[in-house]
């Protein structure tokens, strides 16, 4: 699911400052044309150089995610993401990541959303070889590693990890989501996620892997110092011997819950916020950029509102994320000492309000300065920028060039963001309380918001 974030930033004259150093830059900096193409065994691989730096992005996703899990074992393929990391054919366990760091790598990680899996690590130029050699490794030799006790290892630690999360943040996100999505969706998650690890098995794992860890299921994206000649060259000797197959195809449930108006909930652990969440149309570069300036615009708006003593919170934040079978908005408020739930919901919906009649273009150029300086300095980010790639790949089936966002930033019209207000006339807001002594899953008893 690809997210795009934001929370306030600095004031127009700043932005608009490092925007013209940041436009500089890039001009006076052109690079070489990537290049796109397939092996015979469907990996789908994207290569861009930029010698900038000595430096290279390397990311290679898997189109499978929580929302392939099966049914009862939410977070199987959280635990199999785990399980490519113990070791392969040619790797003993722990190897993986000691021979990258020794190597120099760093921001070595994966992270499985609710259509992809992803591992990536920022390398030094002359790495690229060997991280392309272990990429391979993971995909073709892996599942040979999995066994009982790395299997039960990896399981209490995606148990700990859920635990952990849930202490800090309750199951705010699941409760919107089935909400939104209805409670069969691929995408929706119980409320009690941790007890559905013990419905995993070691045969399902490996099941697992072997359904969606396929050349054919995957993409290899390298940005930075490299030449192409060479990275083509390593990827046809280390990928090219493994084998595609039919990959299992995630559908929508022919029908989904249609979400009730205002639905709200209490749910009570360590923290107090308030979550807020729209359903959204899948997005085109358009779309995206449309919904990233309103979504800057109300929080550029909620800012000055938020100082009561019954508003007052310590953070708040906006994602959109698209993704396959759904997208949506949401607004995430961590509360100060004396914040109401009731009176932070009610301002964030009448913002949206209010910016639907009294939306002007000076403050739509403001925020479009603060969205296009976001954007090109996360270009400027060769981690961000394959990340974008691998997204835009996998959303809209073809990467694009710096400037393709760029534009349709520059060309939303104000009429377009006050349209979208419609969208987000009804949301679904989950309320998170503080309230020792009670569990996070026992905590949902209300209708209200307090």
């Amino acid at each position: 699911m690809r997210a795009i974030r934001g929370r306030l930033l600095v004031g127009a004259g700043a932005a608009a400052l490092l925007l013209g150093q940041a436009r500089s830059a890039l001009a006076s900096e052109p690079c070489p044309p990537p290049v796109r193409y397939t092996l015979s065994n469907g990996l789908d691989v994207y290569l861009e150089e930029d010698h900038r730096q000595p430096l290279l992005a390397l990311r290679v996703s898997y189109g499978v995610g929580e929302g392939n899990d099966p049914k009862g074992q939410k977070g199987l393929a959280h635990l199999v993401e785990h399980l490519t990391f113990r070791g392969s054919r040619h790797l003993d366990e722990g190897q993986y990541w000691t021979t990258l760091e020794r190597a120099g790598a760093s921001g070595i990680n994966g992270t499985t959303d609710v259509d992809r899996t992803s591992y990536f690590a920022v390398l030094p130029a002359q790495a690229l070889e060997l991280g392309l050699w272990l990429e391979s490794e993971r995909m073709g030799f892996t599942v040979e590693r999995f066994d009982k006790r790395r299997f039960l290892l990896e399981q209490r630690t995606v148990r700990e990890e859920e635990r952990l999360r849930v202490d800090q943040h309750g199951a705010a996100f699941e409760i919107l989501l089935s909400a939104l999505l209805g409670p069969d969706h691929p995408y929706a998650s119980p409320l009690d996620r941790m007890s559905t690890t013990e419905n995993m098995t070691l045969s399902g794992a490996q099941a697992f892997f072997l359904d969606y860890y396929r050349p054919n299921n995957a993409r290899l994206v390298v940005i930075g110092d490299f030449r192409t000649a060479d990275a083509r060259r390593w990827v046809d000797e280390y990928f090219s011997a493994l084998k595609g197959a039919k990959i299992p195809i995630l559908r929508a449930p022919s029908a989904t819950a249609k979400p009730a108006q205002r639905l709200k909930f209490v749910h009570q652990t360590l923290t107090r916020e308030v979550a807020m969440a729209w359903r959204v149309p899948r997005s085109s570069l358009r779309e995206t950029a449309r919904l990233e300036l309103l979504m800057r615009a109300v929080l550029g708006y909620l800012n000055p509102q938020l100082k009561t003593d019954a508003t007052a919170v310590s953070s708040i934040s906006w994602s959109c994320t698209s993704a396959h079978l759904a997208s949506l908005c949401s607004i995430n408020a961590l509360l100060a000492s004396s914040g109401k739930h009731r009176a932070v919901a009610a301002a964030v919906t009448d913002a949206f309000a209010t910016l639907a009649e009294h939306l002007q273009q000076s403050d739509l150029n403001q925020v479009r300065l603060h969205a296009e300086l976001n954007w090109l300095e996360s270009w400027e980010d060769l981690s961000s920028r394959a990340l974008t790639q691998e997204a835009m790949m996998e959303l809209l089936q073809h990467p694009i060039a710096r400037d393709d966002y760029y534009r349709e930033l520059e060309a939303v019209t104000l009429e377009e963001v006050r349209a979208l207000v419609p969208l987000f006339a009804d949301s679904l807001t989950t309320s998170v309380d503080t309230v020792s002594g009670r569990s996070p899953i026992e905590g949902l008893v209300s209708s209200e918001l307090p």
